[in-house]
């Protein structure tokens, strides 16, 4: 099994530094050059060559000279050790000149002992230590560093097109079909950039991954159109790279944006990408604006509030905002959305969210499972309340789990209680400021006044608007049902599209649709759970409340 150092970079210094201390404290060096070679047999036989090492360069001098026999076989025996330490074939040939000098010196040391005596017997201690010294030297000659060169190799470009590559950061620019480079990583990472030319787009395949041969060859395919931005397919994206980020898969489609599942280095993430659509040009401008704005915001408000709990989703990133280049996208320069689109880079939520939790088999008590998730829910809005802001779109396509919480009730029950699994709020792109504008719901979950609030400018976000949306989403998930009646939501819809069409009889929809928020008979849970239900409906309560009463009850 492997163990210890990866890098290549820290196994060098740390070998060599190994050595270096190995000429006066062998125990310490050898137990640092066997962490350099990176197994736990290594480490082991390092650590039984520094031992005897240890005991070859000191028993004759602290404690008699007629020990000088015994240190020669632990240097030969010491050296077999550390032979048996190297992993690699390219490093084994100094194992074996270790040996070399060890049997060397005991053919030494018997030659002047029984037939004739070339060098005085108060030096064979001295000559031990010089046999010691040449091989810890000549070992060192095993980790130096020296560039080499790798060859590129690239098909499918025009005679002259100049394309670029970037290995470890440094970025190289060739027009020739052949290029060299040298570098000084036995195996660096690259990425290459897509080419423009007029209408046409040469994209590279592989377009990053790592270099392990001296020999790196890319084939470039031309794509004479890419689809046009109002027909947009994301699955464009994956393959490709963004920035220093390679797209992976499509996370989810949603009303305003895309989100891609992406990599950068060894880690993943979720990467946000707002729906960019052509627009005539009276209208980019403001439109522009108003997309750096909400990504800006989100950015923001999942910065400031990200950093006050665990339960929302963390921030880790914002692309480069460049207001021309989106107004060249909306213009309709697709290659520009593939290649450069504005972005927000996000914790990855492997979970899935919990509306895929109504695909289960749910049993008497599935109401501890919702109350865990309201309760943590709940405990980010307070932080969101409190920090002055109101969330806007609670429901359960925003609630999110860390890692797959589980395929049935028994094993997320005990995923979520234990903490292996944590429950995430996020999208807070629609969040505003208490008491701001209210310009966006989700009429399955938020309540009238915030869809009023929209359309007639009549109130400012408040709370309370939160608080009914997060009882409406303990009601989808209990009972895998919407809090008022179908007469509701589809005068509600009319009064949508009639608002859109720029029509005043929306008006009317909204009175009417009052009349059918009724609230629902709550049966089959707990009677504390069913009060507190209606509390959240009712708008009568607070996210504060909210927690500690389902922390409480579920105790």
């Amino acid at each position: 099994m492997r163990r210890g150092v990866k890098s290549n970079e820290v196994r060098f210094v740390l070998a060599k530094n190994g050595i270096l201390v190995s000429t006066i404290i062998p125990l310490l060096g050898y137990i640092m050059y066997g962490i350099a070679l990176g197994s736990l047999s290594s480490i082991g036989y390092s650590t039984l060559a520094g031992i005897l090492y240890t005991f070859t360069l000191y028993s004759p001098f602290i404690f008699s000279p007629s020990l000088l026999p015994l240190s020669a076989i632990s240097y030969f025996l010491a050296s077999i050790f550390l032979y048996k330490a190297y992993k690699y074939k390219t490093l084994r040939k100094y194992g074996i000149i270790a040996i070399s000098l060890s049997i060397s010196y005991i053919v030494l040391y018997v030659y002047n002992l029984f037939l004739a005596e070339l060098i005085p017997k108060f030096l064979m201690s001295w000559v031990l230590i010089g046999f010691y010294e040449i091989g810890n030297t000549i070992q060192l000659l095993a980790w130096r560093v020296s560039l080499r060169t790798i060859l590129i190799k690239v098909y499918g470009l025009p005679n002259n097109l100049k394309w670029n590559i970037n290995i470890e950061g440094q970025k190289y620019t060739f027009s020739d079909s052949q290029a060299k480079v040298k570098v000084n990583k036995e195996k660096p990472s690259f990425y290459v950039d897509s080419i423009l030319e007029g209408y046409n787009t040469y994209m590279p395949k592989p377009n990053s991954g790592i270099i392990s041969s001296n020999l790196l060859e890319i084939y470039f395919t031309k794509i004479s159109k890419i689809p046009d931005i109002s027909n947009w397919d994301p699955k464009l994206w994956i393959g490709n790279k963004i920035n220093e980020y390679e797209v992976i898969d499509i996370i989810a489609i949603g009303g305003s944006s895309y989100v891609l599942k992406v990599k950068r280095g060894d880690m993943l993430y979720a990467m946000k990408i707002p729906k960019i659509s052509k627009t005539t040009p009276g209208q980019t401008r403001i439109s522009a604006s108003n997309i750096i704005f909400d990504l800006s915001r989100e950015f923001i408000n999942l910065q400031e509030i990200g950093n006050k709990t665990q339960n929302a989703v963390q921030l880790f990133a914002i692309s480069e905002i460049d207001i021309s280049n989106i107004m060249k996208i909306e213009k309709g320069e697709s290659y520009l959305y593939l290649t450069r689109p504005p972005y927000i880079i996000m914790e990855l939520m492997e979970g899935g969210n919990a509306l895929q939790l109504l695909n289960i088999s749910r049993s008497k008590d599935w109401y501890r499972i919702v109350g865990i998730i309201i309760r943590d829910v709940a405990k980010a809005l307070d932080i969101i309340h409190s920090s002055g802001y109101v969330h806007l779109d609670v429901k359960p396509q925003n609630i999110y789990f860390s890692k797959f919480p589980g395929s049935e009730e028994k094993e997320i029950l005990s995923n979520l209680t234990s903490g292996k699994v944590v429950v995430k709020l996020g999208d807070l792109g629609s969040a505003s400021r208490i008491g701001e504008s209210v310009a966006e719901f989700t009429e399955l979950y938020c309540p009238i006044d915030q869809i009023e609030a929209a359309m007639l400018k009549n109130k400012g976000a408040l709370p309370s608007m939160d608080v009914f949306a997060l009882g409406a989403t303990a009601y989808k998930l209990l009972f895998d049902s919407y809090v008022y009646p179908k007469e509701y939501y589809e005068l509600i819809e009319k009064a949508i599209e009639e608002f859109q069409m720029g029509r005043g009889n929306y008006l009317n929809n909204l009175k009417l649709a009052r009349q059918y928020a009724i609230l629902p008979k709550i049966n089959n849970i707990p009677s504390w759970l069913v009060n507190l239900m209606y509390d959240m409906l009712l708008q009568r309560t607070n996210a504060r409340t909210i927690y500690t009463t389902i922390e409480y009850n579920l105790r």
